[in-house]
């Protein structure tokens, strides 16, 4: 019997997310480090959202589109549709929804549902 040989990578961010990677088989350098290339540039990605949440632009921006809703209720996909308008560019879901559920923990907006299909309005 012979074992193929294995490689397992784990990325964990800050919030507690993990991301893990198992290759078996038949790899080389190149792949794995393909791989860690496409990883690194999504880390790249969520970090220059979180550097910006830092400064309070999109997190301002972000509770500036929500306002557009008013006492109607809204979901993350519409809320990152009205921002995608106002900044001209997308953002990652994810990021929209954690900015979303940190607003509700500081009491700008509440919500309802479950994680499944959350939905937000202003407080």
């Amino acid at each position: 019997m012979t074992v193929k040989p294995q490689v397992k990578v784990e990325v964990k961010d800050g919030s507690g997310s993990k991301l893990t990677i198992i290759m078996s088989g038949k790899f080389d350098a190149e792949k794995l480090n393909k791989i860690m290339a496409i990883i690194g540039e999504g880390q790249d990605q969520y970090a220059e959202y979180a550097s910006q949440e830092e400064r309070g632009t999109l997190m301002d921006l972000l509770y500036s589109a929500v306002q557009y809703f008013g006492t109607e209720w809204f979901d993350s996909k519409r809320a990152r549709d009205i921002l995608r308008e106002q900044l001209n560019r997308d953002v990652p879901l994810p990021v929209v929804s954690t900015y979303l559920s940190r607003m509700k923990e500081s009491g700008k907006l509440v919500c309802r549902g479950n994680r499944v299909h959350r939905e937000y309005r202003l407080a």
